[in-house]
């Protein structure tokens, strides 16, 4: 079955042509699928990712803000972040940004690897779950994901993160991470 990527109108081919003719690489190296870089956002988001991602240039910019950062709004209840997550890589993949979703397990695979985690916006989904959500991260491993998240925040790169809680987050990465959350990171309760 054929899809024609600009029947949404959300892609213009006089803007987009080179980015539908390579439409699989770019899908691939975001780790969405292609539906999503012509999906419009409204189908999947709230009001707060939409205006995230249009106000994307303006918090590069200033640096004062440094991602998003999904809470679940019913705690123990795993909303559907990965689609909302999709969503907005294909937002900024359309866009021109480079947007990665990886799981927590392929962040740290790469940085044990001495490899860097390449992505103008980083999307983790499962960056820090309730153990009643699957979560349970070593020390030294929260120690390495917080390293990253600085080093992001350092370069003024963006990342995207889902949290069951800003407090199991704390509890999870420590107190200096929270704080990082706390004070750049802009919260959407799902």
């Amino acid at each position: 079955m054929h899809v024609d990527p600009y029947e949404t109108k959300v892609l213009k081919e006089e803007v987009h042509a080179r980015l539908v003719q390579n439409l699989d690489v770019y899908a691939r190296d975001a780790g969405i699928q292609r539906r999503w870089v012509w999906t419009p956002l409204a189908e999947t988001c709230g009001d707060a990712e939409i205006d995230y991602v249009r106000k994307y240039p303006t918090h590069k910019a200033e640096g004062a803000v440094q991602g998003l950062l999904y809470v679940s709004a019913s705690p123990g209840v795993s909303p559907k972040v990965d689609e909302r997550m999709a969503a907005v890589a294909g937002a900024f993949v359309r866009n021109f940004i480079r947007a990665r979703v990886m799981t927590l397990a392929s962040v740290l695979e790469t940085l044990g690897s001495d490899k860097s985690v390449e992505a103008t916006v980083l999307l983790i989904p499962n960056f820090c779950l309730s153990k009643a959500e699957g979560g349970d991260l070593p020390t030294w491993k929260a120690a390495m994901v917080y390293d990253l998240l600085l080093q992001r925040s350092n370069a003024n790169l963006h990342t995207v993160l889902y949290a069951s809680s800003v407090g199991e987050a704390t509890k999870t990465y420590g107190t200096a991470c929270g704080r990082l959350l706390d004070s750049h990171f802009l919260k959407v309760a799902i």
